[in-house]
């Protein structure tokens, strides 16, 4: 299989290793597990690419330059965060053939909520293959969007937030690797 285009997609840390850098290596705890299943999908010649959506940046890219701050949940709702997310959500989902989402409850609804005006108004026309580890009820809001944009989609964790296992993360691995079918 020749090099599929991969976008992981996953939420801030509420924990820091720096006070400034990019995103991907600033964040620190449980993120590090976000961190090693990008690097064994990268390792297996997928063109991965990690966003992450914060209550202060938006979805973000995890190269983009941020400075330590106070991630707050309750923020998510905030008037101009779910414009923000949607934008370029709706890139991503355009332009990537896979999209992993690894979002807790709250972020999976603000995507889902984020996601439900243009899925209306503009389906994209590229159907992404999408698959989700999150809580129950963040899976349950995400399903119901995400089938508007996608060819596939697949939740692999119900229980419990965004951490991931490791049986998650090979079934993960096995099924992006998987050919289209």
């Amino acid at each position: 299989m020749g090099s599929a285009k991969l976008a992981v997609i996953t939420e801030e840390a509420r924990s820091f290793s720096a006070d400034r850098g990019p995103a991907g290596q600033v964040f620190s705890g449980n993120f590090a597990s976000v961190r090693t299943t990008v690097r064994l999908l990268q390792a297996q010649g997928l063109e991965a690419d990690l966003f992450i959506i914060s209550s202060v940046y938006g979805l973000i890219p995890a190269d983009h330059m941020i400075k330590r701050y106070d991630p707050d949940v309750r923020s998510l709702a905030r008037s101009n965060l779910p414009v923000l997310v949607s934008r370029k959500l709706t890139e991503i989902l355009r332009q990537y053939q896979e999209v992993v989402f690894m979002l807790s409850t709250p972020y999976a609804v603000l995507t889902a909520n984020a996601l439900r005006e243009p899925a209306k108004a503009n389906p994209a026309n590229s159907r992404p293959r999408l698959f989700v580890v999150s809580g129950s009820s963040g899976a349950d809001a995400l399903i119901s969007v995400l089938q508007t944009y996608a060819s596939e989609v697949r939740v692999f964790q119900k229980p419990g937030v965004a951490r991931i296992t490791s049986q998650a993360r090979a079934e993960i691995l096995r099924s992006v690797l998987m050919p289209r079918g």
